[in-house]
């Protein structure tokens, strides 16, 4: 009995001692509970921060503030380049002005998100962003001038939404960059895109490397591309042509065109052979490089942004004689002193009829970048602007009628004191007046 007794007082502390911990148990879990719904709020409270600011961030819209804008001061601080100057002086010119071209910095005025090449590579501007130099654009053709169009030097935004409407606009290629920065010095010659920076074209070969001078283009047509020609050459030769390039020189692949920023740093081996490894020469480029780190920039409150482009990229002589041909120019030789620029018309007199001066062909000596009509009331007020845009940067020559817009010219032909004139946008830097009469009729 007393066996029983002590067996059934045992269960019931036992019993006892599950009951109490469930009590507890029942407790903690509503412990727990609370924990968990006081964790959830402040979660919820702190995911929906995090989309509140996020909206709130797709809807700002104020511009980075931008502390490096391109502006016409900028622009026309670049000489312009005459036959008394010196050789380094023509050279720093065409440098200056394409390290310009594509280190100034901007913010969208608007979203763009457009294809840069044939690979449908893309590259999105978003408004807020802070993005340097002109866009990228396989085969476009822009200048400095023509972005002013679209640009507000106070504020740093540029309308890069016209790269969505026509590329030609706002984009350029690499040998379009690189083309119309020569153009400021360079009209020996024939600039164009890569393929076509041939010997025969006036693009000069520099050093002792073995070079077909007769072929007009590489690679087309049957003619050896550039990997042919580096072919021919040891690698010592080509290392010795290198380290004879001087700032604006070139260097020109199969597909792409560099020019030399500085003079390049050439280290020899005991032997008096180059070092290719440890030999670098510094270049000024247009590519598409929007992702890389390698094209950060920072400006000088701190805040970084991308280059399309390169104005300092190290380059060394064994990569270079991979497939990099080097050359220069006529100009740079002092065998062809630069010339005045000059912009003509297949046509002459200031009384000529509209017939007439739609049938004429405007030239220059150097590259025509854009061409204006300008309508002036008798006070010589502006009343009337028109501008025409070349398709491309190398063409030294277009028709007057292209820059001739009828409407505008059948809204003044019956007023009496008004006068058209003529201008072209040339790559020197100078925007010449090739005409000026009495406004036409037909």
């Amino acid at each position: 009995m007393k066996r029983f007794l002590a067996l059934f007082l045992c269960l019931v502390t036992i019993l006892s001692m599950v009951a109490c911990g469930g009590d507890a148990a029942s407790q903690q879990t509503e412990e727990e509970k609370k924990t968990e719904a006081t964790v959830t709020k402040e979660d919820e409270k702190t995911e929906e921060k995090k989309t509140v600011e996020k909206e709130e961030g797709n809807k700002n819209t104020e511009p980075h503030a931008v502390n490096d804008p391109l502006t016409w001061d900028r622009i026309n601080a670049i000489p312009i380049a005459n036959a008394s100057m010196s050789i380094d002086e023509l050279r720093q010119i065409c440098v200056d002005f394409f390290a310009l071209q594509v280190s100034f910095t901007w913010t969208p005025k608007s979203p763009a998100n457009y294809e840069v090449d044939s690979n449908k590579h893309k590259v999105e501007y978003t408004v807020g962003g802070l993005y340097g130099g002109i866009p990228y654009v396989n085969l476009g053709s822009n200048n400095l001038y023509r972005v002013m169009d679209f640009y507000d030097s106070e504020t740093g935004i540029f309308d890069v939404s016209m790269l969505e409407v026509n590329e030609t606009l706002a984009g350029n290629a690499c040998s379009s960059s690189a083309g119309v920065a020569w153009g400021r010095v360079i009209n020996s010659a024939s600039l164009s895109y890569t393929s076509g920076h041939t010997p025969k074209a006036g693009f000069l070969p520099i050093g002792p490397y073995k070079a077909n001078l007769d072929i007009p283009t590489f690679g087309t047509g049957g003619n050896p591309d550039v990997k042919d020609i580096i072919a021919l050459n040891d690698t010592q030769t080509m290392y010795e042509s290198y380290a004879l390039l001087k700032p604006a020189d070139g260097v020109v692949s199969g597909g792409h065109v560099r020019m030399v920023k500085e003079a390049p740093v050439v280290v020899r081996n005991d032997d008096g052979t180059i070092n290719g490894k440890e030999s670098y020469c510094l270049f000024v480029e247009q590519g598409c490089y929007n992702d890389s780190a390698a094209h950060t920039r920072t400006q000088a409150d701190g805040a970084s942004y991308q280059i399309q482009g390169n104005d300092n990229g190290k380059f060394y002589f064994d990569d270079l004689a991979k497939s990099y041909l080097p050359f220069t120019f006529a100009e740079f030789l002092g065998t062809d002193p630069v010339e005045p620029a000059t912009v003509t018309m297949s046509v002459t007199g200031e009384n000529l009829s509209l017939k007439q001066l739609l049938a004429a062909e405007v030239t220059s000596n150097y590259i025509i970048l854009d061409a204006y009509c300008t309508i002036r009331d008798a006070e010589g007020n502006v009343v009337s602007t028109y501008a025409y845009r070349q398709p491309k940067h190398y063409l030294k020559s277009f028709k007057l009628s292209s820059a001739t817009p009828g409407p505008i010219l059948q809204k003044y032909e019956k007023e009496t004191g008004y006068t058209i004139e003529y201008s072209a946008q040339l790559s020197t830097g100078e925007r010449p007046v090739f005409y000026k009469g009495a406004l036409p009729t037909a």
